[in-house]
């Protein structure tokens, strides 16, 4: 979908983004709880997101949410993801 002439385009073989800074979000799970995911961690995996996807493309780039271990989680716990989801979609329309 970020695909050449839609994300991006080529001046001279050099890449031109085309998002013109339209919001990105970024919502994430990585199998292990929150607590588990250090900080270099995360900000390793959300660096090459916001510098491979985003930037190559022009996204401004919102704050990312991390979900932790969906697979694992409860019913409760999975209600609360979604919320969480929901309350990140509404805060940043």
């Amino acid at each position: 979908m970020l695909s050449y002439g839609f994300a991006f385009e080529l001046e001279n073989e050099t890449p031109v983004p085309k998002m013109n800074n339209k919001p990105l979000g970024l919502i994430y799970t990585t199998g292990s709880p929150e607590t588990e995911w250090n900080k270099a961690e995360k900000d390793h995996f959300e660096g090459v997101v916001k510098h491979s996807i985003s930037d190559f493309c022009g996204f401004d780039l919102l704050k990312p949410l991390h979900l932790g271990y969906v697979v694992q989680a409860s019913e409760k716990e999975h209600q609360a993801m979604l919320q969480r989801v929901s309350d990140y979609a509404e805060h940043y329309e």
